[in-house]
């Protein structure tokens, strides 16, 4: 079942980027972040973990005068461990496809997300474990474009059910 989510929302998203006679520009970016842990995962863990995301996607797929719709995929690599309290280390890798929306054409403007979302979460204490997981992940920013081509973004996304991700990007359009 999840697989078929996956694959769905892929297959959509490529559909979009092929359909003729929509305006949109491409566009890449990185973000930097740490990953907060929501009620629940206190009990393991006890650390965010701090991650690098990449991002490549299309803007104004769909446009009115103030929105602009697009599509987006992101994966979000570990780069420093969070700890756990059994004298352990744990970090969490991301891969997703979004559905973006960014609210404002001029300067400061509103962005939400909402996808599908796997998630792989390694602990590496006494007893290693891993667990992966693939669910919907949605989350909303606040953006300010520095020119036609260049944005900041700084945005809070629900990763999973005890995990967000906060981070600050950077987005090249072309």
């Amino acid at each position: 079942m999840r697989t078929r989510i996956l694959i769905l929302t892929a297959l959509g998203v490529m559909m979009l980027a092929a359909t003729p006679g929509l305006a949109r520009t491409p566009y890449v970016g990185v973000s930097a972040g740490r990953m907060l842990l929501r009620d629940g995962a206190e009990n393991d863990l006890r650390e965010g973990a701090h991650n690098i995301g990449l991002r490549a996607g299309w803007e104004d797929i769909v446009v009115s005068r103030e929105t602009g719709l697009g599509a987006e995929v992101e994966v979000c690599l570990p780069v420093a461990s969070g700890d756990t309290f059994g004298e352990g280390t744990w970090n969490i890798t991301t891969a997703a496809l979004y559905s973006v929306a960014r609210i404002g054409r001029q300067g400061f403007y509103l962005k939400g997300r909402l996808g599908v979302l796997y998630e792989h979460v390694a602990v590496d204490a006494a007893l290693q474990e891993s667990a992966d997981d693939l669910g919907l992940s949605f989350g909303a920013g606040l953006g300010l474009r520095l020119g036609s081509d260049l944005s900041l973004e700084s945005e809070l996304l629900l990763v999973g059910e005890n995990l967000a991700y906060l981070s600050v990007g950077l987005l090249r359009a072309f």
